[in-house]
């Protein structure tokens, strides 16, 4: 699945039962006429997608910095999803070490459990 929002995402894993945290986030440039090919994307929509970058407001073509061959940049976003009571328990044993409270094999400098989060408290 893909082309929504880190926003909607998070709200997919929220209703899910999962906390989607994000990872790493970059902007993507898709060259127009590879990306058009890429997808196989039929001509009559390839012209009304060269028509909607055309018409595009400033606002929109600065946003997704379209450019004049009609390429143009989206953001995109690697999320991870683990359960609430995961996350519950991640939260609360990194505020026990920033709060000089680390349990045995807490690491002042890393601020999580040498072995992973995945083993915290389990």
């Amino acid at each position: 699945m893909r082309d929504h929002s880190q926003a909607q995402w998070q709200a997919v894993c929220q209703r899910a039962g999962l906390v989607a945290v994000p990872e790493f986030a970059w902007n993507l440039r898709l060259e127009f006429g590879p990306w058009i090919r890429r997808i196989q994307t039929p001509e009559l929509r390839v012209a009304a997608l060269r028509e909607l970058l055309d018409g595009a407001s400033a606002e929109i073509r600065q946003a997704f910095r379209i450019e004049d061959d009609h390429t143009f940049t989206v953001p995109a976003a690697i999320l991870s999803a683990r359960p609430v009571w995961l996350q519950d328990r991640l939260v609360s044993r990194l505020r026990l070490c920033h709060e000089n409270l680390r349990p045995e094999g807490c690491s002042e400098q890393l601020g999580h459990c040498p072995s992973g989060p995945a083993n915290v408290w389990l």
